[in-house]
Order: structure tokens, then sequence, then C-alpha cells
């Protein structure tokens, strides 16, 4: 069975830590898959703050 877990917060909150210790612990992959590139390649300016309907809209294209 394959899995795909995706994991968010906030920069520092130790997201790539746990990604890799379900790596790790798991065997599950872990694939950094840079989405701050993803959402500059979708006209986001990373470091600009969005309203959180629109930041929802980006999420759900890179989806």
């Amino acid at each position: 069975m394959d899995y795909r877990i995706g994991i968010t917060g906030a920069q520092g909150s130790g997201k790539t830590t746990l990604a890799r210790y379900i790596d790790a612990h798991y065997g599950i992959p872990y694939v950094d898959a840079g989405v701050g590139k993803l959402m500059s390649s979708l006209g986001v300016k990373v470091g600009e703050r969005l309203p959180l309907y629109e930041r929802l809209q980006v999420q759900m294209e890179i989806a």
C-alpha cells in the first residue's frame, strides 16, 4: 500500500524533523516537495501574507 503524508505548519515548527522521523521509523520516504518554488511558479509571492481564502485556493491547486 502506498502512503502519502503532507505536513504543513509554520516556519520552524518541526515539519522536516517530523517528516524525517516518519521516514526513519515507518519507512515512508521523505520527499522535499519544494512548495515555496511551486507557489512562486503559480505567481504567489512566498513571503507575502495572503488572506486565508487565497492561501487555501493556492493549496488546492497544488494538491
